[in-house]
Parts: structure tokens; sequence; C-alpha cells
């Protein structure tokens, strides 16, 4: 072989190597700076690779003659992946994202020619169609996609700014046998969209509606027609009919913005019975119908995940009492507000929180949220690795909070728990105090007012000393299992720490017991004692303490 093939072969090589290692070390930095992962983190991981390419494009652009000397097999090869990675298709992928694909595709055919010619002779990348753009660039791409897959949609905060759809064009008329995916968060656009559903659809497999989501609106249900191919409908302010047959073949439902909840969306969700995702949620106002007719069981055996919201507790209990889901691996019930009654339904919440068939073990974890919403209300989620419950209520029902916690940890096997808490005022501490008997291993707190309240909760008080007439084998310690606390930007009194650790000592020596063993304080203003000093009361107490000064974001 030529020496100046072999040298340019290797100089490419080198490139693309180059090139490659950016992608993925763009895309692994995405990924660690993903502190939980849950659908959107998946989400945003999607969206991550199309970032990493238009960035590692940025870089290398004075590098574009380079790809000019390539095979065009080659640079198919090269490129094309990145078609493969365009995620028009996936119904999980935010529909807000398609536009921002697109742009992000025409800034990588500057590379090279020869890569702009394979993008412009690919029907790959002329599959998408956004029903907003002249008729003329609608003509042209749908055209020049030749026979690939659609995605046909409408985003309502793009411009050009447009009035109601009237009619389908020929174009589109034409190529409705190739749709596969139909998205639109245009109410605007409902109808349109309707009307294209008039005709057979054999390739649609996502279906995504927006439809007026006025109050004021009733909801408007009519037959679509033959929907059999779709898996994955979104429903957002309407809902399908429950005697449509092809909701048997659904794997994913969402209904959002739902007004009420009556018979028909208890026998729809009854005749899914393909479901592999149900995501439920309620608009403000939703009122809960007669459902004396409705099936008192909804069986879902191939379900696996599981995301409810509803409005208050009456709703979601008609839902729980109802559903059966064996094949469960992923739950999530949030209420926006509990009332003085949940008591009665714990052992709804109960049921929910349940591992299912598949999960054979108890969880190995759990945690607890805590954070002040407003003066007097209050978000709390109890979760674990697969099931989470999240609720909000006023300081005055933290007992309920406490009778439920207890109630999911015994059906557990009591996991041990982490508490976390954020911004709680004076009054909210009620939900922290009681939690004093439970298995808790650590506690983390963030911009908390008046930090001396959690002190005392967790056992600083004076109060809880032994006195000459007391022994000390006799008094209930709160928090007997706690092993680690953080402390996030709050304003502190380190003498309060270590006398948190000393008011313990003679209990701990005396019944060999181990308390706190780790103290963290991050960004914390610090009075009463020097740090160095309280670092070394507490090391001779057998407690770490360590201040962290990070910055900001």
């Amino acid at each position: 072989m030529n020496p100046n093939t072999l040298r340019i072969i290797s100089i490419v090589q080198a490139r693309v190597d180059a090139f490659l290692k950016d992608l993925f070390d763009i895309y692994k930095s995405s990924e660690d700076d993903l502190t939980m992962k849950t659908p959107s983190d998946a989400i945003a991981t999607k969206t991550a690779i199309c970032d990493a390419v238009e960035i590692v494009v940025r870089r290398r652009r004075n590098e574009c003659a380079l790809f000019s000397r390539l095979d065009v097999d080659v640079v198919h090869s090269i490129f094309g992946a990145a078609l493969d990675v365009d995620l028009v298709h996936d119904p999980e992928f935010p529909i807000q994202n398609l536009d921002r694909n697109r742009h992000q595709l025409i800034r990588m055919r500057r590379v090279s020619t020869s890569w702009n010619n394979f993008l412009l002779s690919s029907p790959r990348y002329w599959r998408v169609v956004n029903i907003k753009s002249p008729s003329m660039v609608t003509s042209t791409t749908i055209q020049r996609s030749g026979s690939a897959s659609l995605c046909i949609y409408c985003i309502k905060a793009l411009p050009p700014p447009m009035t109601r759809f009237q009619f389908v064009s020929e174009e589109l008329r034409s190529c409705i046998p190739r749709i596969q995916t139909l998205r639109s968060d245009d109410p605007d656009a409902y109808l349109l969209c309707r009307h294209l559903l008039r005709t057979r659809t054999p390739a649609l497999r996502t279906l995504k509606l927006l439809g007026n989501t006025s109050p004021s609106t009733e909801i408007f249900v009519e037959p679509l027609g033959d929907l059999s191919p779709v898996r994955h409908l979104s429903a957002w302010a309407w809902r399908p009919p429950s005697n449509a047959v092809w909701l048997t073949g659904l794997r994913e439902l969402i209904l959002v913005h739902l007004s009420q909840l009556d018979t028909d969306i208890i026998l729809v969700l009854s005749v899914c019975t393909s479901l592999e995702l149900l995501y439920v949620r309620c608009g403000d106002d939703m009122v809960v119908e007669d459902l004396s007719g409705a099936p008192s069981l909804i069986t879902l055996p191939c379900l696996q995940t599981m995301d409810l919201a509803f409005n208050s507790d009456e709703p979601a209990v008609n839902v729980i009492r109802r559903l059966v889901a064996p094949q469960i691996l992923q739950a999530r019930l949030e209420i926006a507000q509990v009332t003085m009654d949940l008591d009665q339904y714990v052992a709804d919440y109960c049921k929910f929180m349940s591992p299912g068939e598949r999960c054979i073990q108890h969880p190995n974890s759990a945690s607890i949220l805590i954070k002040g919403v407003s003066n007097n209300l209050n978000r709390l989620v109890y979760g674990t690795e697969s099931h989470q419950v999240a609720i909000s209520m006023n300081s005055e029902e933290a007992l309920v909070f406490y009778n439920l916690v207890q109630e999911f940890q015994s059906l557990l096997k009591e996991p041990p728990l982490t508490v976390t808490i954020f911004r709680l005022s004076v009054s909210n501490w009620l939900f922290l105090t009681p939690l004093g008997d439970q298995n808790i291993r650590s506690i983390t707190a963030h911009r908390c007012k008046q930090v001396d309240l959690l002190l005392t909760a967790i056992g600083a008080s004076t109060t809880n000393a032994p006195t000459d007439t007391m022994e000390s084998a006799t008094i209930i310690w709160p928090f007997e299992s706690l092993k680690s606390l953080t402390i996030y930007d709050t304003d502190l009194n380190v003498s309060q720490i270590t006398r948190l650790v000393g008011i313990r000592q003679q209990y701990l020596r005396e019944h060999s017991k181990r308390w706190i063993e780790e103290i963290v304080l991050v960004n914390c203003r610090l009075k009463g004692m020097r740090l160095p000093k309280a670092v070394k009361q507490l090391a001779a107490m057998g407690v770490t303490l360590r201040g962290v000064e990070c910055s900001r974001m």
C-alpha cells in the first residue's frame, strides 16, 4: 500500500478515535452528574448523547478538511450513527427536543461536503415533519423521505403562530400509511390530528394528542378509528372511548389532566390488559363520579411501571383498591393533599407499597423526605428502591404521617432509613420528632431554620439526660440507630454538636453501644467554638466531625 495512503489512514484513525473519545468522555460526565436514576434521568441521558455530538463537532470543526478525504462508505459509517441515535420515534423523548435535534443535525452538516451530501440524500434525515411548517417545506420533506417511517409533530411553543388547523393537506394525506409517530402538544392541532386518524394508520405506534385544557371545557370522547397498531398512547385533556378494542394492545398509557374519575375511566384501565407502563395525572379540580357500575378489579398482568398522581386521597384509593398488578417493578403514588382521615386508608397505601411477585426480596433500604413547602404545608415522601408514596399535609397531621411510616416499615421488614430534610420551619420539625423509634441510620438537613430544633429532636436536649433518681437503662433515647448526621448551609453553634454526643456518653459506656459515628457540616456558618477544638473533643468520644466548604451552583 502506498505510504501516503497509510499515513492518511493513520491520521484518519487517530482523529476518529479522538472524536469518539470526546463523545464518551462527555457522555460519561453527563452520567456522573445524575444523582438519582428516574425516568426523567433516562431522558436526560438520551438528550446528552445529542449534546455530546454537537460539542465534539464544534471542537473539531478545524479538521473538516480531513473528512473530505474519506471514502463515501467510511463517511456513511461514521456519521450514520448520528441518525441511529436520532430519537424521533422514542415515545419517552421530550417532544420539545425534536426541533433541537433537527438543528444539531443541520450543524453537523458543516463538518464536510460528503457528510452534508450523505444527510440530504438519506430518507432518514427527512422522516420528521413539523405540521406548522409552510406547505412547500412540508411537501419537500415528505417527498424526500421516500418510504421511511414518519414522525409527524406539532409543538405549541414554536413559531410561527398559526390559526386553527382546518384540514389535512394532500401531502399529509398521502403519507398517512407511513406515520409511525404522531405527537402534538398544541391544542389547536388536535382536530387536524384527529382527521389524520380517520384514515387507517397501519404503521402508527406512538400517539400523543393535547386536547382543550380549559377548565370550563368538558373532555370530549369519540371513536378514533382502528388504532390497533398503537402501543404508546398519551392522552392530554381527553381520553379514548372505553369500548375501543385496540386498547388491549397498548403497552404504555399516559392520561394527563383528567377532570373526573368515573366508570368509563375505570373501564379504560381494565381493558388495557397488555399495559407495561401506566401514567395518570389528574386536574386540580378532579371530582369522583358515581362508580357503582365500575369493575371491582383492574387486572393488569403485564404492568411493570406505574406512576399515579391525584389531587386528594379519594380518587387515589378508588384506583388502588381495584388494581391487581403482580408483575410491578416500579410504582409511584403522589397525592396533592391528604385529609385527616388518612388513617382509614393505611391498608390501601400498604397494598400499593407491597413488593410485586417479581420482587422476591424485601428492600435493602428506604428513605424519607420532609420538605417545607409553605408555612404550614409539607411535602412528605416515603420510598424504597422500587416503590414510593408522596403526600402533602399540614403540620397538625404529623402523627398521621408517623403511623403511615410505621406501617410501611413493618410491612417491609424494617429496612434502614435515611431522612432528608429541606427548609423546615419551627412547626414542621413535628414530622421528624416522632420518628425517633424507627430504624433511621442517617439524617441530612438542608437550609433549615433553627437547627437547634433538629439537635433537640434527635436527643441533644438536657431533659434527656439521666438524673440521680433515674436509671439510664430505663431511659428511651430517641434515634438510637442514627450513625451519621449531615447539615448543609445553616448557621450553627458548634457547642451544641459536642453536647449532642456528650449527653449520651455515660449511657453508651454502660451499655456498650455506639451512636453517631460521623457528623459533616457543609457550607455552615459556625459559632460558639472553633472547629478544630470541636473536632478534637468529638474524636475523644469516637465521633468524626468534618467541616466542608464547596462551591454553590
